[in-house]
């Protein structure tokens, strides 16, 4: 079983997630995209691909019936399934996320549901509280769900469980929304990655950061350029969010400046997000511009700065106290 750790989610209450995953064919083992070269569109038509599979059943507590699937295998953990009667396809397993979801729904701690799972005889314990808990619920979820798994695994897969408020805006809606903005500015993918429960997408210029005022710099030979960062989660684990990125050239993997709460444009999954996203979307990126101008005269004017001796002598001696040099390492 993967090891946890706990991250605040989108309405900034604690939340436990895995840093690795195993499973099945929806497992978030691997990335999907490790720096690969791709268009905007390429990432929206994957986005609608997936999303075709997608749906979403307001659900009573009190009406799931769950199971343990045993593996067959030894070492391998068993898992948590479900019936639900009225509906097109009735049999149901969970996600990575999704069941981790569902154990905090039930109040039980994610670290024992995992060693129960994973241990002979305890997921017969676990399965007692979760259906004690169940029978005298009267909460309703939204279960956010995936049929393709019922070709593979006979089954339909929850992705997540989330609140019966909590409001879609999709990874495909804010794509949409984004789509004049990467038009007009003519930005192109410099990264995207998601998995079933984050969505990380990269957008950068393709002319490089020079302001006016810096008479000093040649922007023909300028190796800095910024971009935005875009966050999505379709399931509660993060909100919709737009930062800063200023990055250099010879990095690869670009610089992401922090910026504070202002420059960041936030909306959670709750109240109208896709109005809300739409209308304020771009003065969002107007804002997230103002912050890359900032970020690059800091970053400039500090890369310029000329030190005298004596402070080239002072920030030696920070750098080896920070990294505990001793005469003999130098």
């Amino acid at each position: 079983m993967s090891n946890g750790g706990t991250r605040r989610d989108e309405r900034g209450e604690q939340t436990e997630i895995r840093r690795e995953h195993s499973g099945g064919e929806h497992s978030t083992s691997s990335m999907e995209d490790r720096t690969m070269q791709t268009t905007f569109a390429e990432v929206l038509e994957r986005e609608e691909n997936r999303a075709a599979g997608y749906y979403d059943i307001d659900v009573k507590a009190s009406r799931i019936m769950p199971a343990i699937r045993r593996s067959g295998v030894e070492g391998l953990p068993s898992e948590i399934e479900f019936d639900l009667s009225g509906y097109d396809y009735s049999r149901f397993g969970f996600g990575p996320y999704g069941q981790d979801q569902f154990f905090q729904k039930v109040g039980i701690p994610i670290p024992y549901a995992r060693k129960c799972l994973a241990t002979p005889g305890m997921d017969d314990e676990l399965l007692g509280h979760i259906l004690g808990w169940l029978k005298l619920s009267d909460a309703t979820w939204k279960l956010r769900c995936d049929r393709r798994g019922r070709v593979t695994q006979g089954r339909e897969t929850v992705r997540g469980v989330v609140s019966e408020r909590y409001v879609p805006f999709d990874n495909v809606d804010l794509l949409k929304a984004l789509a004049p903005i990467v038009e007009e500015r003519g930005l192109t993918v410099k990264g995207y990655r998601r998995d079933d429960g984050h969505f990380n997408l990269r957008l950068v210029t393709e002319t490089p950061m020079f302001l006016p005022e810096q008479d000093w710099q040649d922007p023909e030979n300028s190796d800095i350029y910024g971009g935005y960062v875009v966050r999505n989660s379709e399931i509660r684990l993060a909100a919709v969010s737009v930062a800063a990125l200023v990055y250099r050239l010879i990095c690869t993997n670009g610089l992401i400046a922090p910026v504070g709460s202002t420059s960041v444009f936030r909306q959670i999954h709750y109240g109208k997000p896709a109005e809300r996203v739409r209308a304020i979307l771009p003065e969002a990126i107007e804002n997230v511009d103002r912050q890359q101008a900032e970020i690059f005269r800091s970053f400039t004017e500090t890369t310029m700065q000329v030190y005298s001796m004596e402070q080239a002598v002072q920030v030696v001696n920070r750098v080896g106290r920070a990294s505990e040099l001793t005469k003999a390492d130098v």
